[in-house]
């Protein structure tokens, strides 16, 4: 059985102004789990919208064209 495609987001702080923010914060967190994920065969996809000041319209693009289960 295939495993699941897994898409994990960390999202700008602001999603509709991705410019409003004071600082940017690695996300440990989400890196971990998308590692230990990965470590048991899953398929996972981390995207870092919010440190790539990825828009709204763009994101949604992204993961239509991807489509995580």
């Amino acid at each position: 059985m295939a495993s699941p495609k897994v898409l994990l987001l960390n999202l700008p702080w602001n999603i509709d102004d991705v410019n409003d923010c004071d600082s940017l914060v690695q996300p440990y967190g989400i890196a971990c789990i998308s590692s230990y994920l990965k470590s048991r065969g899953h398929d996972v996809t981390f995207y870092d919208a919010g440190g790539l000041g990825i828009e709204r319209d763009q994101l949604v693009t992204y993961v239509e064209d991807l489509k995580p289960d």
